[in-house]
């Protein structure tokens, strides 16, 4: 096994007991984001920002939660910050 193999490895055991706590923020902060007489989109650099956290945690959670269909990406739109392409995300109805 490579170093890098060995420190995810590490990395995951770590992680892996709060990633359902930290999946329920997120879609927690999400919700609230969004929740308006129209539904709203957001993207991760919001939700991060909201949260308080680095983004770095908050894009494989909203992969976790696309793929359990809670959440969906709906458009995309230029970041601010990088001005690349980013995705807006919506609660999954």
């Amino acid at each position: 096994m490579t170093i890098t193999n060995q420190t995810r490895r590490e990395s995951w055991k770590t992680v892996k007991p709060t990633i359902k706590t930290r999946q329920d923020a997120v879609l927690e902060t999400l919700t609230r984001l969004t929740c308006f007489p129209e539904p709203l989109a957001v993207t991760a650099e919001k939700i991060a920002d909201q949260m308080g956290v680095n983004i770095y945690t908050i894009r494989p959670r909203l992969t976790e939660l696309m793929q359990a269909g809670k959440v969906k990406a709906i458009s995309k739109i230029q970041s601010p910050v990088t001005g690349k392409r980013i995705a807006r995300y919506q609660v999954a109805e």
